[in-house]
Order: structure tokens, then C-alpha cells, then sequence
């Protein structure tokens, strides 16, 4: 499905701006563009956002602002639909999503839905010099083992990367960007799951926040390694 070289991730949102994942995902992302002589895109979604320019400012060459009132509140249905409908206008060569608990969700419906090979978890990714596939590592066995995977069955790949696993990049106020909104209407009918109420889990930050830490960890003490 890939039309071109991009390299598109998708930015949560937290308090009005972008998700320290997201800035992640644009550190990484900057370097896989670079990698395939590419351009970094980075597509937010919700109701009245005004993220744009930071994500410039953390590495977007593009960004793509999906405002519509329905994406107001996360649901499986209309984040599906709204991912998956700019992968398919845009043909990315490479889509990146947080491994959280929204990208976990939403993740294998969008690979699904545009035949995007995927893989999930990702503590570290890089292009193969010679044939210029993704190739993808992941803890495995508790994290006692790495898993180093490549696809070659689809040059669209759809990845999951661990939150704290990359580095962001410092952000630069003078870097300029283009900034386009996609209209989109969605179909209030197709949207079964909705969200009802959101509870927040201090046990489940706390968990979260060491799960970043160990794997900031891993990955520094293992810079340069084979």
C-alpha cells in the first residue's frame, strides 16, 4: 500500500499537547525518514487541537490535523476508521504507534483494515542498509532475550514502540513545517463502543512508569551492541 517514503506516526494527546511518547515516536521516526530519504508526518487526532507546531518542533516535516467533534473522546470505532482512512490517502511506508493502552487497542484494527504488516512492542528499530527493510527488535522471554524481525511481505509496516524505549529529540522552535487539516465526516451509527467515563489507575501509572524506566535502561545500556 505504500505510495511514498514517509514516515508517519500517530501523536497522542494529553492536557492540550502531544504525549511524551509521541515526541518519542518523532525522534525515532526522524532518523528511519532519514534512513529512506523520506519526510517524518505526524497525524493528530481529536476535537479543537492545536498541537501542530510542537510537533513540528519535536521533528515533523508534516503534520495532519484531523479536527472533528466525534474524536473528541477515544473509541475503538472512530480512531480505526480516522487512522486507517490517512494511511490510505497518504500510503506511508512506515506507521509508528505508541504501545500504550489506546495503541495496543486500535493498533491491529488498522493493520487489518490496510494490510500493514505489524509488529508490536518495539524497543528498537532500524532500516537494513542494503535492502531497506524495517528491521524491528523486541524483548522476548521476560526480557531475558531480544527478537530481531524483519517483513518482507509487505513494504507497509505498522509498528508498536515500547513507551521510554526512544529518545526524543530536543525541540526546536525554529523549524518550520507544513500544517494540513483532513475533513473528515464519520458515521455516528458505525461507532459501537463509546466511552462512558475515564478512571485513573495509580497502580497502573505506577506500572507504567517503571516499565519506562527499565526500558530506558535496557536500551542505554545497550547502545552499540550487536
Amino acid at each position: 500500500m505504500a505510495k511514498n517514503k514517509e514516515v508517519l506516526i500517530y501523536g497522542e494527546q494529553e492536557d492540550g499537547g502531544i504525549t511524551t511518547v509521541a515526541k518519542e515516536l518523532l525522534g525515532v521516526g526522524r532518523g528511519l525518514a532519514k534512513e529512506i530519504d523520506g519526510e517524518l508526518s505526524a497525524l493528530i487526532i481529536g476535537a479543537g487541537i492545536d498541537s501542530g507546531e510542537e510537533a513540528v518542533m519535536y521533528g515533523a516535516d508534516k503534520v495532519y490535523l484531523m479536527d472533528n467533534p466525534s474524536l473528541v473522546e477515544y473509541s475503538p470505532d472512530s480512531y480505526t476508521e480516522a487512522i486507517s482512512r490517512v494511511c490510505q490517502l497518504v500510503g506511508p511506508a512506515i506507521l509508528l504507534i505508541g504501545h500504550t493502552t489506546i495503541g495496543r487497542d486500535v493498533a491491529g484494527r488498522v493493520a487489518f483494515r490496510t494490510g500493514f504488516s505489524l509488529c508490536t512492542d518495539c524497543i528498537k528499530l532500524e532500516i537494513d542498509a542494503d535492502n531497506k527493510f524495517l528491521v524491528h527488535t523486541r524483548l522476548v522471554y521476560g526480557g531475558k532475550a531480544k527478537a530481531v524481525t524483519a517483513s518482507k511481505l509487505s513494504r507497509s509496516q505498522l509498528v508498536t514502540v515500547r513507551p521510554g524505549a526512544m529518545v526524543a529529540l530536543s525541540p526546536d522552535g525554529s523549524r518550520k513545517g507544513q500544517i494540513e487539516n483532513i475533513k473528515v465526516s464519520m458515521d455516528s451509527s458505525a461507532i459501537r463502543a463509546k466511552l462512558v467515563s475515564t478512571v485513573r489507575d495509580e497502580m497502573e501509572e505506577g506500572r507504567r512508569e517503571l516499565l519506562e524506566r527499565y526500558a530506558s535502561r535496557y536500551t542505554e545500556e545497550n547502545k552499540g551492541r550487536a
